[in-house]
């Protein structure tokens, strides 16, 4: 298993893509793979930093990660009441 990724890479991510880049073309211009450019981005739109997600290039900490899984699954179950409302009315 290959070593996580630099955080100053991580840090440079995450300054092209609050510029207005696409996580691909980030990915491109800091030759990272568009695999590594996903799990980045997830992370920072759900913490809003680049950390490492189980199963990307590294261990992450539980809690932060587990905080991540409790906002998506908020978000979803919010989508779902807000479906229900509106096939109710």
């Amino acid at each position: 298993m290959s070593a996580p990724l630099p955080d100053v890479l991580r840090a440079r991510f995450q300054k092209l893509i609050e510029e207005g880049l696409s996580g691909r073309a980030a990915a491109v211009r800091l030759k990272a793979s568009p695999a590594t450019a996903a799990c980045w981005g997830f992370a920072i739109r759900h913490t809003g930093q680049a950390i490492a997600a189980p199963g990307c290039d590294g261990p992450v900490p539980a809690q932060a990660w587990l905080h991540v899984q409790k906002k998506t699954l908020v978000a979803t179950e919010r989508r779902r009441a807000r479906v229900r409302r509106q096939r109710d009315h």
